[in-house]
């Protein structure tokens, strides 16, 4: 059985949950819509292969009027694939939630790139809601382009999906009169589709 990784985007403002699945394997073709990585006011889990990641983020990260915050762990995984991009990311070690944590209720980045590893989420139930909440208040509050990237599915990243879409779309940011109305092409099973991004 292929492993399956997903790409989800939470709450372009206004917007459901968007997945797609994709062959882990690289056997699809597949790459990441430019919406995913570049969309201020947003919040998005990522989880691609590197070559879909390293080129979403590459486009992203290089049209940055300032240089993106990038959170990971002293071994990342993805930012030494960004190649030159790398020395474009202020990069900042991270060790436990609760600092990301921190780190996001501070920061003044209208970027942040956090890198997820194995374990980031295991911490106590409140340290996720605070991520959570950290994230959403970034994206609607700050207008920050907020992305959790990983190169492969893991339940914690999921349940954190779904913990961000409860939040988010519980808690819709005021958007002009003409935003909304761009934002209403979506089917209904509330789920974006390509055509509407």
């Amino acid at each position: 059985m292929k492993v399956k990784a997903v790409v989800r985007i939470v709450s372009l403002p206004a917007h459901p949950t968007f997945i797609s699945p994709i062959d882990h394997q690289g056997m699809m073709p597949f790459w990441i819509p430019y919406s995913f990585t570049h969309y201020s006011s947003s919040f998005a889990v990522l989880i691609a292969p590197e070559h879909a990641l390293r080129s979403g983020l590459e486009r992203a990260v290089s049209q940055q009027k300032e240089p993106p915050l990038y959170l990971c762990r002293n071994a990342p995984d993805v930012l030494p694939a960004l190649g030159p991009f790398y020395f474009l990311v202020r990069h900042q070690e991270i060790r436990t939630l609760s600092e990301i944590c921190g780190i996001l209720e501070e920061t003044a980045a209208r970027m942040i790139l956090i890198e997820y590893f194995p374990g980031m989420l295991e911490e106590e139930e409140e340290s996720c809601r605070r991520f959570v909440e950290a994230c959403r208040m970034q994206a609607h509050e700050r207008g920050a382009a907020v992305r959790v990237i990983a190169l492969t599915p893991d339940e914690a990243l999921l349940r954190l999906s779904e913990e961000a879409d409860r939040m988010f779309l519980s808690i819709q940011p005021a958007l002009p009169a003409k935003k909304q109305r761009e934002n209403m092409a979506v089917r209904d099973d509330r789920q974006n589709t390509l055509e509407n991004m």
